[in-house]
């Protein structure tokens, strides 16, 4: 078990996992509509 911490861990995604999200996000009709609807003013969140 680790510390328990507010801030987002170290670990990131590789080259081909982010280009994998990037293309879900992108083809998503109702995730397009969404970040049209707010103009690309949008945080994500990674799931790690």
């Amino acid at each position: 078990m680790g510390i328990q911490t507010y801030f987002a861990i170290a670990q990131r995604y590789s080259k081909e996992e982010l280009a994998e999200q990037i293309e879900i996000v992108s083809t998503s009709p109702v995730l397009s509509g969404l970040l049209e609807t707010v103009n690309g003013v949008l945080a994500m969140t990674a799931d790690r």
